[in-house]
């Protein structure tokens, strides 16, 4: 481990994380909403997601999710 910090206090229950934009982003499996962290875990940003993200990637310029079985966003 290199390093830890807690998640935002409004996460219940965190899930899928990626990285990209020198931020870590981080899906709540209960709300279905996806939070933007910078390096120290502070929240930049968030928003809801249209469902549980079941994995997500950062190509450089947009955040990519996978929503169930038959949605990209």
């Amino acid at each position: 481990m290199i390093d830890s910090f807690r998640v935002p206090y409004t996460c219940i229950s965190p899930g899928v994380l990626a990285w990209g934009d020198d931020c870590l982003w981080l899906s709540d499996y209960d709300i279905d909403i996806i939070y933007k962290l910078n390096t120290e875990g502070n929240e930049l940003d968030s928003f809801t997601s249209p469902g549980y993200p079941l994995d997500m990637a950062w190509d450089g310029q947009y955040l990519w999710a996978i929503i169930g079985d038959d949605k990209i966003f």
